[in-house]
């Protein structure tokens, strides 16, 4: 325990607590009686840093370099790490209840007009929120989206065209389980039907199996509570379980969850998404450590599965959001001391997790949860990394850009590289240390960028050749430092859902999607085309015309 008397910069960096919110959830400070762990690393840090100089990063300049100069760079990187261009990933991702726009009922019939509020918590969160907003306020139900669940083939068709050979798409749990324990095998033979025509067309799979879109049933019952509950851990293992029977010789990469602590501190803290819960930090950190527990459970069920039906054995991870916190003033105590405190909230509690197998979520006189797992450190085969930027704390709370459509993002290609480096040197290295401690197994855990893009104002398409040529720099640098990357897939395939945005507002999609047509035809943005040369340039294919 820290016993001295707290310094004078101690005192001001805690009372500096009381007047911010976290973007991910930064917890009010009301008492100085007890340190967390996160308060006493963060004031140490900041003692140590010597905040009244400028500590941020210094931004590293790149080389807006053409895109078959930078493919041939990543080429010869990977080369020297024995990683033939085939069997690096690069492609797109998108997520089934942004793109797909096809709801289910409790009986398993398909309907066309998307998902429902009786078997979609998404939908029936969305439904409650705005009977209690005004006109102007209220969120966009998702509706039709993008089709995909029907023009799959023709989505499939575009990536091909591309030059793309990856695709990750999450699988919506409430098509496959609109009741508890009641299958949806239409559904599944649905998802087979589709991945057989990614398979067809030599494009392998990262299925994502909760990516925000829980079913109704499982998060308002008041017995399971979604991820509130023990109930609920078991419940996701059941339903992966079936998911596997079904679609393991499709599936190339699985992942568990996206953003397992997005999911946590919107859902339980910030009230930005099902169930809308509000500053409620005990139950942010049950949720949270839940969802890490249910990741290895699942990892270990997969597994058991293959070996006891002989199948293929899985490769399995998850997905890891970074918006590394810096100080908007370097000079400031106050912000100093809040990068670091969000910092540990949202990087250091899963870190700690998956190297040591303990969980700890303490916030004094708000949250305390504590569990220990030991396997957890054995959980991985790979890391997914979703960059789009770091975060800036200065008077008022996290700083507002005006560089993209998401006014929290900028194009800040140094903080992938710092991302890359920190997801390197704090989950994978250990991890790979213990394997060889332990078990005197030289395993390779190697980090996918599975998520990463730009929403640009108006979208622009000089602005997003300008990011894809500086964050593809950004990730040919982290690989000739020796990271072991194993691809990337793009956010995203096409304009989509965006959470409650209008339609149209967020455009991240490499193809636009003509939402005020009924027919949502698709096309090919000019702002793609370094990434469609890279593409072709680093498989040396010839190109094809903009389909």
């Amino acid at each position: 325990m820290y016993n001295r008397k707290p310094s004078a910069i101690v005192l001001i960096g805690l009372i500096s607590l009381n007047c911010v919110s976290h973007i991910s959830a930064f917890p009010t400070v009301s008492s100085l009686k007890f340190f967390s762990p996160y308060v006493v690393k963060a004031l140490c840090k900041t003692i140590s840093h010597k905040v009244l100089q400028n500590q941020n990063p210094a931004e590293i300049k790149f080389q807006e370099l053409e895109a078959p100069e930078l493919a041939e760079r990543l080429k010869k990187a990977l080369e020297k790490q024995d990683i033939a261009p085939e069997n690096f990933l690069l492609g797109f991702s998108t997520s089934g209840h942004q793109v797909d726009g096809v709801g289910v009922r409790l009986n398993g019939e398909f309907v066309e007009a998307g998902c429902i509020p009786e078997t979609c918590a998404w939908a029936k969160w969305v439904m409650m929120e705005n009977q209690q907003r005004k006109p102007g306020n209220k969120l966009t139900p998702v509706g039709k989206a993008c089709d995909h669940w029907n023009r799959y083939e023709e989505d499939f068709q575009h990536i091909q065209n591309f030059g793309a050979n990856a695709y990750r798409y999450s699988i919506e749990w409430c098509k496959v389980e609109p009741q508890k324990t009641q299958w949806n095998i239409q559904a599944l033979e649905h998802y087979q039907k589709m991945f057989q025509a990614l398979k067809d067309r030599g494009i392998k799979l990262i299925l994502t199996l909760h990516h925000y879109d829980p079913p109704t049933w499982f998060l308002y019952d008041d017995e399971i509570k979604g991820f509130e509950t023990t109930l609920g851990v078991e419940r996701f293992v059941e339903y992966c379980k079936k998911v596997y029977e079904y679609l393991h010789e499709y599936v190339d990469i699985w992942i568990t969850f996206n953003s397992p602590s997005g999911y946590a501190f919107k859902g339980y803290q910030q009230g930005m998404m099902p169930p809308g819960i509000k500053d409620d930090l005990q139950k942010t950190g049950i949720v949270l450590g839940n969802l890490l527990e249910a990741h290895v459970n699942t990892y270990f069920a997969l597994k058991e599965m293959a070996r006891d039906k002989k199948w293929e054995e899985p490769q399995i991870g998850i997905l890891k959001n970074m918006t590394s916190l810096n100080p908007a003033n370097p000079g400031a105590v106050g912000d100093q001391v809040k990068a670091n405190i969000g910092n540990g909230m949202q990087n250091d509690t899963i870190f700690n997790f998956f190297t040591t197998g303990k969980y700890l979520f303490y916030i004094p006189t708000k949250a305390y949860v504590e569990k220990t797992i030991p396997t957890a450190p054995y959980s991985l085969d790979l890391i997914g990394l979703n960059y789009y930027s770091r975060g800036y704390y200065g008077k008022g709370g996290l700083q507002k850009f005006e560089e993209t459509a998401s006014d929290k993002n900028r194009i800040d290609p140094t903080g992938l590289i710092l991302a890359f480096k920190e997801i390197n040197e704090r989950m994978v290295q250990p991890i790979q240390q213990k394997f060889k401690v332990n078990f005197k197994i030289n395993k390779k855990i190697p980090i996918y960028l599975t998520e990463n893009g730009i929403a640009p104002i108006g979208d622009d398409d000089e602005t997003r050749k300008k990011f894809d040529r500086l964050y593809f720099n950004a990730l040919v640098q982290a690989i000739e430092q020796g990271i072991h990357i194993g691809g990337m897939t793009r956010w995203a395939l096409m304009d989509n859902y965006e959470w409650g945005s209008a339609y149209g507002d967020k455009r991240y999609g490499y193809y636009r999607v003509d939402f005020d047509n009924p027919a949502l035809p698709r096309t090919l943005k000019p702002g793609a085309d370094y990434y469609k040369t890279f593409v072709h340039s680093f498989f040396n294919q010839q190109s094809t015309s903009n389909q």
